[in-house]
C-alpha cells in the first residue's frame, strides 16, 4: 500500500523537470565517488530557482540507489547542537540501534541534566524557550539568572564553546553551587558538542562505507551563522569519509566566502539558471499542459523561472483553465499569479516602512542609496542595510542593487495599478538623477534614462527613442546585448506595440541560449511588421545572419551580411554606425570562411565609407584584428588592435575599450607573449567591473584560462575555467559553454584523467551538437582524436578526423581542415601508413590558404616520414624542414618548440612500435638543430623571449632537443 511519504516522493519525482545534467553527474558521484574531480557539490543560484526541490530530489535518487540520506537546513538549524539534534532525528529513523547507542546515551544524559536544572529554574520564560529550544532555554535561563552569564548558553552548543576553555575553574564551581549540578556534568555539557559532533561522524562514515554512499546535504547556506560554518568547516567537513557525498546549496557560491578558500579546490561548484525551452515545455507536459505552443507561449512569459513556472502551475490547479486558455503574455491579466509573487517575496518585510521602500525599489532597474534616497527621502536611509540584505535583492558587480526580474516585476505592475502617477513621477525622479550622472560616466546610463523618461513623459521619450537606437549600435551587438535590449524597451513605448517588442527581446535572448529553431521562428513572427523602420529591418536580417553563424551555414550568412552592407550602401544617409556593424559582420564572417582577401578588401570599403568617424574606424580595425588573427598574421593583427584600443580611450568608450582590450590580448597570447596578454585581461576586467557586461567577463577568464593551459599551469587553466563556465552558464550561453567543456577535456586529460576528460568531450560533443553549432562539432571532434591517439585508438583517431574534415569542407572551413588533417596524419604515421600520411601533410602545404602554425607542423613530419622511410637527406628535405622551422620560429617561439616537441615525441613513439629506429630518429633530432642554427634563428628566439613570449620552464629550442637526445 505504501505511506503518504512514498506517494510525496512519487509525486515530487513525477513533477520534476529538467536538470539532466546535474542530476546525471549526481548520480555518476554515487556510483563512482567524485563529482568529477572534486568531492564536493556546491549547487547555488539566485532565490526562486528550485535548489531546495533539487535535494529532495537528490535525497529520492540516493534512496532507490540503497544508501541512507540526511540534511541539513540552515534556515531551521542555526547551530551546531541543532544541526546535531537533527541529524540524530533522521538518522535514528533508518539506522541500526546499535550504531547510535553511544550517541543516544549522550543525549539521554543531557536530557537528564536537562530535567535537573528544570527543577532548578522552576518556570522559564516562553522567550527562553523559544531562543534555544527547551534544552538550551532552560540552562541558558538557570544559568544567567545564578551566575550572570549570558542569556542563551545552550547546553552542548553555546555554553560547550562558552565554558570550554573560556570560563575558569572558580566560575565552574559557583555555576555548580548556584544549578546544583555536579562539576563533572558542567564539564559535560561543555565537551557535548565536540564529542557528539566526533560521534556523529563517525556514524555518517560508517553507513557510507557499509552502503557504498551516504548523502549529506546542506540547505540555505547564505543563512550560515559564523558558529556553524565553523563547525561544518574545521568539525565536520574534513573528517568525513569521500564515500560521503556532501551537497551544499544556497544563494552565494562557495568561491565567494572567504571561510571556504581552503576547499575550494575540492569543491565543484554548479550554478541553477532558469529553465530552457525544452525544460519549460517537459515541465509544463507534467503539470497537465500537452499544447506545446501555448508551452512556448508560457515559457516567453516566465523565461522559464522555475518559481514563477510553479505559481502558475499551482493557480492553474487551485483556480480555473483560464491560465491554460487565455493569452498568457501580460501576468497583468493574471492578478492571482501576481498576488501570490508579492507575497511570496515580501514575506520576509515586517514593517510598513520596508514595503514602501521596496516598492519604491522596483521602480528602477537598479539602485544604489543616493537613488533610494531620492525616491523615498531620507528616513530610508537607516533601512537600507536591511533592504539589500533581503533574499530577493541582489548585489551587482559595480556595487549598485537590483530586485530579482520578478520580483520587480510583479511589485511595479501592483504599484502601477493602485497610484499610476505616483509611478510616473518616480520614473521622473529616477530620470533626472541619471541625466545628472551621464557627465561623469558617459553614455553608461543612456537606456536606462531613456526608459524611465519614457515611461514618465512619453513624448519626451518618443523624441529620444530613435535617438537611442543609432547610439546602441555605437557599442555593437556581439560586445553588449544588454543594452540592446533594453533599446528595443524604449522602442516598446515609442511604437506603443508591446507584442513587437516582446519578439525583439525573445528573439535575442534565443540567440544567446543558441534556440536557433525559437530564435527563427520569432523573427519570421516579425517579418508580419511591415511598418518597422529601416535601421530596424536592417537589424532583423543581422539577426537572421546570427542564427545562420550558430548553425554553421557560413555561406548563407555571408550573403545576408553582403546584403545588409548593399542596402546601407544604397542609402544616403546610412549611418557610419550602422554601416560599421554591418561591414564588421561582414568581414568577420569572411575571416571565418578563410576568404582573407575578400575580407581585406570588405575592410578598405568600410575605411572608405565611414569617413573620419573614430568609433567606426575603431570597430573596423577589431574586425581586421580578427581577420589577421584567423589568418596567422598576429604583427598587423596586434597594430591594428592596439590603435582601436587608443581610439576607445581618447574616446572615452570603456565597454568598447574593454573589448578591444580582450582581442588584443588574444592576438598576444597566441604570439606567446603572455604576460602582457594578461596585464590587458586584468585591465578589461577592471573596466566591465565598472560597467559589467556578463558576456565579456566569461572570455576573460576563458582567455585567461588558455594562457594558463599554454604554459602547462593546469591547475590554474581549470579554475578559470569553471568560473567562465560559471558565469555563461548564468547567462544560459551554451554557445561558450560547449566550447569550454572541450577545453576542460584537454585539461582533465593534461592532469591524468582520461575518463573524466572524455566525458567533459563527449557533454561539449553533445551540447555543439544539439545548438547545431557544425564548427564547434568539428573542433571538438578534433581534440577528441588527439586524445584517441594518446590511447593508441587509431582507428576512432582517423575516424573522428574524417567526421571533422567532412563538417570543415561543407561549410569551407580551412584553418579546420588542416587542423584536422595534422592529426589525421599523425593517426595514419602511427599506424605505419608513411605514404597516406605523406599524402595527408603534402595537402596542408599545398592549400589555397597556408596557416603558419599548421604548415609548420606540416612541413617537420614530412621530414621526419622522409627520415624514417630511410631516405638519405636530400636537396628538397632539407628545404622542407628549414622553411619548418623558420616559420614556426618567427610565427612564434612557443609554436615553434611545441610543434617541434610534438614531433619528437610522436617519433619516439614509432620508434616504440618498432617503425623507424632510433638512429634515423636522432639523425632527425640533429638534423632540426642543424636547421635553426643554420639559419640562425637564435636571434629569432631571444627577441621573442625579450618580449615575454616564453616562460621561464620552456626550454630553449637547442637545450629541447639535446633533453630529447639525452645529451
Amino acid at each position: 500500500m505504501g505511506t503518504y511519504s512514498d506517494l510525496l516522493k512519487s509525486r515530487r519525482t513525477n513533477r520534476f523537470a529538467g536538470r539532466q545534467e546535474i542530476l546525471s553527474m549526481f548520480l555518476r558521484r554515487l556510483r563512482n565517488g567524485a563529482f568529477e574531480d572534486v568531492a564536493i557539490l556546491n549547487i547555488h543560484g539566485q532565490t526562486g530557482m528550485g535548489k531546495s526541490f533539487l535535494l529532495l530530489q537528490f535525497a529520492t535518487l540516493a534512496e532507490a540507489e540503497g544508501h541512507p540520506v540526511a540534511g541539513i537546513s540552515v534556515q531551521k538549524q542555526r547551530t551546531p547542537f541543532s544541526a546535531l539534534q537533527s541529524l540524530y532525528s533522521q538518522l535514528r529513523n533508518s539506522t541500526p540501534a546499535s550504531l547510535l547507542r553511544e550517541v543516544e546515551r549522550h543525549f539521554e544524559k543531557l536530557e537528564a541534566i536537562e530535567i535537573k536544572l528544570a527543577h532548578a529554574a522552576g518556570a522559564m520564560s516562553a522567550e527562553a524557550r523559544e531562543s534555544g529550544g527547551l534544552l538550551g532555554g532552560v540552562v541558558g535561563e538557570t544559568l544567567g539568572s545564578a551566575t550572570g552569564l549570558p542569556m542563551g548558553s545552550m547546553v552542548g552548543s553555546h555554553i560547550g564553546s562558552f565554558i570550554g576553555g573560556r570560563i575558569s575553574r572558580s566560575d565552574v564551581r559557583r555555576i555548580s553551587r548556584s544549578t546544583g549540578l555536579k562539576e563533572e556534568d558542567i564539564q559535560f555539557c561543555a565537551n557535548a558538542e565536540a564529542k557528539l559532533t566526533e560521534l556523529t561522524v563517525k556514524v555518517l562514515n560508517h553507513l557510507a562505507l557499509e552502503q557504498g554512499a551516504f548523502l549529506l546535504t546542506v540547505d540555505v547556506y547564505e543563512q550560515c551563522t559564523a558558529g556553524l560554518d565553523e563547525w561544518l568547516l574545521q568539525s565536520v567537513i574534513p573528517h568525513l569519509q569521500t564515500e560521503v557525498t556532501l551537497v551544499v546549496a544556497g544563494r552565494i557560491p562557495l568561491a565567494e566566502l572567504p571561510s571556504w578558500e581552503p576547499l575550494i579546490f575540492v569543491t565543484h561548484p554548479y550554478e541553477l539558471t532558469s529553465f530552457t525551452e525544452t525544460e519549460s515545455i517537459e515541465f509544463w507536459r507534467l503539470h497537465g499542459m500537452a499544447d506545446e505552443v501555448k508551452a512556448r507561449l508560457i515559457h516567453t512569459t516566465t523565461r522559464g523561472y522555475p518559481f514563477l513556472c510553479g505559481v502558475i502551475a499551482d493557480t492553474h490547479r487551485a483556480k480555473s483553465d483560464r491560465l491554460w486558455t487565455s493569452n498568457l503574455s501580460d501576468l497583468n491579466d493574471h492578478p492571482a499569479v501576481v498576488d501570490r509573487v508579492i507575497s511570496r517575496f515580501m514575506s520576509e518585510l515586517g514593517e510598513d516602512t520596508l514595503v514602501q521602500i521596496i516598492r519604491a525599489c522596483a521602480i528602477p532597474r537598479w539602485f544604489d542609496r543616493e537613488m533610494v534616497d531620492a525616491l523615498v527621502g531620507p528616513d530610508a536611509r537607516e533601512h537600507f542595510d536591511v533592504i539589500v540584505g533581503l533574499s530577493f535583492v541582489l548585489r551587482n558587480r559595480d556595487g549598485s542593487y537590483g530586485l530579482h526580474d520578478l520580483a520587480r516585476g510583479a511589485l511595479l505592475a501592483d504599484t502601477r495599478a493602485l497610484d499610476p502617477d505616483r509611478v510616473r513621477r518616480m520614473h521622473g525622479t529616477v530620470a533626472s538623477l541619471l541625466r545628472s550622472r551621464r557627465s561623469a560616466r558617459g553614455a553608461q546610463y543612456l537606456s536606462d534614462e531613456i526608459y524611465h523618461l519614457l515611461s514618465a513623459d512619453e513624448e519626451m521619450g518618443i523624441e529620444l527613442g530613435h535617438e537611442m537606437i543609432r547610439a546602441a549600435r555605437n557599442i555593437g551587438y556581439s560586445t553588449s546585448l544588454d543594452p540592446m535590449i533594453k533599446e528595443m524597451a524604449a522602442f516598446q513605448y515609442a511604437t506603443r506595440n508591446g507584442q513587437l517588442w516582446k519578439l525583439l527581446c525573445t528573439s535575442q535572448e534565443a540567440i544567446r541560449n543558441g534556440e536557433w529553431d525559437t530564435a527563427e521562428r520569432l523573427l519570421d513572427d516579425l517579418d508580419f511588421h511591415s511598418d518597422l523602420p529601416g535601421d530596424l529591418k536592417l537589424w532583423i536580417i543581422e539577426m537572421r545572419a546570427i542564427v545562420l553563424v550558430g548553425r554553421g551555414s557560413y555561406q548563407e550568412a555571408l550573403s545576408l551580411y553582403q546584403a545588409a552592407v548593399d542596402e546601407l550602401e544604397a542609402g544616403a544617409a546610412a549611418e557610419p554606425i550602422a554601416m560599421t556593424e554591418s561591414y564588421y559582420r561582414l568581414v568577420e564572417t569572411c575571416g571565418i570562411l578563410s576568404r582573407f582577401s575578400e575580407a581585406d578588401a570588405n575592410i578598405a570599403r568600410g575605411m572608405r565609407r565611414i569617413g573620419g568617424d573614430p568609433l567606426s574606424r575603431a570597430r573596423l580595425l577589431l574586425a581586421k584584428a580578427t581577420v589577421c588573427r584567423l589568418h596567422g598574421r598576429t604583427d598587423e593583427g596586434i597594430e591594428a588592435a592596439k590603435e582601436a584600443v587608443g581610439i576607445y580611450k581618447t574616446e572615452d568608450d570603456p565597454r568598447s575599450g574593454a573589448f578591444a582590450m580582450i582581442q588584443l590580448a588574444r592576438l598576444l597570447s597566441h604570439s606567446g607573449i603572455w604576460v602582457a596578454s594578461e596585464d590587458l585581461l586584468r585591465q578589461a576586467l577592471t573596466l566591465e567591473e565598472q560597467a559589467p557586461f556578463e558576456y565579456d567577463l566569461g572570455n576573460i577568464y576563458l582567455f585567461r584560462g588558455n594562457i594558463e593551459r599554454r604554459r602547462r599551469n593546469w591547475r590554474r587553466a581549470l579554475s578559470l575555467y569553471e568560473r567562465a563556465i560559471s558565469i555563461h552558464g548564468k547567462m544560459g550561453s551554451w554557445r561558450e559553454i560547449g566550447p569550454l567543456y572541450g577545453s576542460l577535456g584537454v585539461v582533465h586529460h593534461a592532469l591524468g584523467d582520461r575518463a573524466l576528460a572524455a566525458r567533459y568531450l563527449e557533454d561539449s560533443l553533445r551540447i555543439k551538437r544539439e545548438q547545431q553549432y557544425e564548427r564547434g562539432v568539428a573542433v571538438t571532434l578534433k581534440y577528441m582524436a588527439d586524445m584517441m591517439l594518446l590511447e593508441r585508438s587509431y582507428d576512432q583517431a582517423l575516424a573522428c578526423c574524417q567526421e571533422a574534415i567532412g563538417i570543415a569542407d561543407h561549410l569551407d572551413l580551412r584553418y579546420v581542415r588542416s587542423w584536422a588533417r595534422v592529426t589525421r596524419g599523425r593517426a595514419q604515421m602511427r599506424q605505419g601508413d608513411f605514404d597516406a600520411a605523406r599524402a595527408t601533410y603534402g595537402e596542408i602545404v599545398m592549400a589555397e590558404n597556408t596557416f603558419a602554425d599548421l604548415e609548420s607542423y606540416a612541413r617537420l613530419y614530412t621530414a621526419l616520414l622522409g627520415r624514417a622511410r630511410g631516405a638519405e637527406s636530400t636537396g628538397p628535405e632539407t628545404a622542407a624542414l628549414s622553411g619548418a622551422i623558420s616559420r614556426s620560429l618567427r610565427y612564434n617561439p612557443y609554436c615553434g618548440h611545441e610543434s617541434v616537441e610534438t614531433v619528437l615525441d610522436d617519433g619516439r613513439a614509432l620508434e616504440r612500435a618498432g617503425l623507424v629506429s632510433g638512429e634515423r630518429l636522432n639523425e632527425f633530432a640533429h638534423g632540426v638543430l642543424h636547421e635553426y642554427r643554420r639559419n640562425r634563428l637564435e636571434d629569432v628566439e631571444a627577441e621573442q623571449r625579450r618580449r615575454e613570449s616564453t616562460p621561464a620552464h620552456l626550454p630553449t629550442l637547442p637545450k629541447l632537443i639535446r633533453t630529447f637526445l639525452n645529451e
